[in-house]
């Protein structure tokens, strides 16, 4: 099959466009330049090029093109929705006439989007300080983690053109109307809960798996997730309890006491809802299920799944990857893979104790060891800093380790088999959870995924985490995370930058051609508008003009770009018999 190249601006708009722009100039590929320099450039020579001979015509052409796409609301009924876009948000007022303001500050200032970038933000310490390094913080004081005494007292200023909040917007204000308008980006993707619950994240690996072995392509899709089961669904729970009945089970717990874990399926992550089953769980959940008996008619959220067993250790301790998955775009699906840590348990690792400590190597067992040390001077012969180092590693001190003990020979290890492992897993989660995401071009998100390893070097994939944690805890770990949070902004500046310029190219163009003007004082014309809004959906999607295309230097790699076509699309990770 044939690749397709992405539609460019120049295939687009050319046909129509008989006014010659001037294009922005932009000398940001020089790795040398700070981050502030590279995505704040001054524009000074330029955004004076960027101006509506009439703002107002412009901003009522937009207001019929820049149409609302429809969603269920975080599938609230009409009424709760209401009420929720009605609540309190960090401060900020439930003003429906929010996009509206926007396009008019837009129209008005088209050349503000290429020189400024204006952030509004409920994060402090490291977030805040790398976004202050590339942008200006025009509310610094009224949407801080903590509520106000005024709740709806303010109002998000119309400049804003880039938002980042811990919560999740879409829960409290409404995309495309109150926040996340065209001409901005916000950092939490509305309908994402195909992968950031266990639950959902289960069930939907289940049903992707079960199509590919349908169409028997099973060595597509192989080894990625620990075998799981929804006590919720009867059929899953009752294959579960045919097998917790076996005398396979018995077998197993053994030899290896803990079989499976249980898991609460929804809004927990980093450990919490996990539990092991030792005798203890198995009593309780034997009881709960009447040993199988009420399979369908239990409604608590559990998920039942298989123990790796086996775990690759590092120096006798368990340990898990945190890595980076940025969706920056879902319209069309633009992803891109970041390295991320080791996480090694500071304690030794052992089958028969079913503690969550020794099981868990992201518990808060960690952050209590490393507390005692900062407290004490020293803990388990060690201060916090050499704690913290035994703690996080790097992807490239497991390698070392690995050729040391004899797990490999690959001195290249990383390059030839974990990253493009990583990369294939992250290609498979968008494409099983795709259809679940608001289709629009304003939002983006960055996502912590969670793998282990066993002793076989067989990769698993376990959760993803919409709001990954980020531990400052090492010198390595610090430069990581000020590196990836710079880098993401160039890329989700960039899409933007890229949009707003074809926007305002589509809207002179209608224009020029007097495919658009006033028809009486207040009310206008726009020639075969339903072609138009047709159109100026393929202008707003997303892909990069030249002048905007990350730099060569950024640490960001491309693994979906749903602009192209055939096995293209995913980077190559993804072989042609099995898209």
């Amino acid at each position: 099959m044939m690749s397709l190249k992405p539609i460019s601006s120049s295939n687009l708009i050319k046909a129509f466009l008989t006014i010659n722009l001037v294009l922005l100039s932009l000398s940001i590929f020089n790795a040398s330049f700070s981050h502030r320099t590279l995505i704040q450039t001054n524009f000074t020579t330029t955004t004076s090029q960027y101006h509506f001979a009439d703002p107002e015509l412009a901003y009522k052409i937009l207001t019929q093109l820049d149409t609302v796409q429809p969603w269920d609301n975080n599938g609230w009924n009409k009424t709760y929705a209401t009420r929720q876009y009605r609540s309190a948000f960090f401060g900020l007022t439930n003003d429906y006439k929010y996009c509206e303001k926007h396009r008019a500050y837009f129209t008005n200032n088209p050349g503000y989007v290429f020189s400024q970038v204006n952030f509004m933000s409920s994060f402090d310490g490291l977030v805040r300080k790398q976004l202050q390094a590339i942008g200006n913080d025009i509310m610094p004081n009224t949407t801080l983690g903590v509520k106000p005494k005024s709740p709806r007292a303010v109002d998000i200023k119309p400049e804003v053109n880039l938002i980042v909040t811990w919560g999740e917007m879409n829960n409290h204000r409404q995309p495309q109307t109150q926040y996340s308008c065209l001409g901005q980006m916000s950092n939490h993707i509305p309908g994402l809960k195909s992968i950031k619950t266990k639950d959902n994240l289960a069930e939907n690996i289940y049903q992707y798996a079960a199509n590919y072995q349908k169409t028997n392509r099973t060595q597509c899709f192989q080894k990625l997730f620990p075998k799981t089961f929804s006590l919720v669904k009867e059929d899953q729970c009752k294959q579960f309890f045919e097998e917790f009945n076996s005398q396979e089970y018995q077998r197993k717990k053994a030899d290896q006491k803990v079989v499976y874990f249980r898991k609460i399926g929804a809004e927990l992550h980093g450990g919490d809802g996990v539990f092991a089953v030792d005798d203890k769980e198995e009593k309780y959940i034997r009881e709960l299920y009447q040993n199988g008996e009420l399979c369908g008619q239990i409604r608590d959220n559990n998920l039942m799944q298989y123990y790796i067993s086996n775990p690759l250790l590092l120096n006798g301790r368990k340990f898990d990857f945190r890595l980076y998955m940025l969706i920056a775009s879902v319209n069309p699906f633009i992803v891109y893979y970041h390295d991320g840590l080791l996480r090694v348990s500071l304690t030794d690792y052992d089958p028969k104790n079913t503690s969550r400590a020794s099981l868990l190597p992201n518990g808060d067992e960690t952050d209590t060891i490393i507390r005692r040390a900062r407290l004490r001077g020293k803990y388990l012969g060690k201060t916090a800093d050499e704690l913290r180092e035994e703690y996080m590693w790097s992807f490239e001190r497991l390698q070392d380790y690995l050729l040391e003990n004899g797990y490999t020979t690959d001195p290249n290890w990383l390059e030839n088999y974990l990253r493009p492992e990583l990369k294939k897993t992250m290609a498979h989660l968008i494409r099983m959870s795709r259809n679940d995401y608001l289709k629009v071009s304003s939002v983006y998100e960055l996502q912590g995924l969670d793998f282990i390893l066993d002793e076989n070097l067989n990769l698993w994939f376990i959760e993803a985490n919409p709001k990954p944690a980020i531990e400052e805890a090492t010198p390595h770990s610090k430069e990581l995370f000020k590196t990836m949070f710079l880098d993401q902004y160039e890329i989700v500046i960039g899409l933007l930058r890229s949009r707003m310029k074809r926007v305002y190219e589509y809207v002179n163009h209608i224009v020029s051609r007097e495919e658009a003007g006033w028809s009486s004082v207040d009310k206008i014309y726009i020639k075969n508008l339903n072609e138009k809004k047709a159109e100026f959906q393929q202008v707003i999607k997303n892909y990069f003009e030249p002048e905007f295309e990350p730099r060569e230097g950024n640490s960001f790699t491309k693994i979906v770009d749903e602009n192209y076509s055939g096995v293209k699309r995913y980077a190559g990770l993804i072989s042609e018999e099995c898209l």
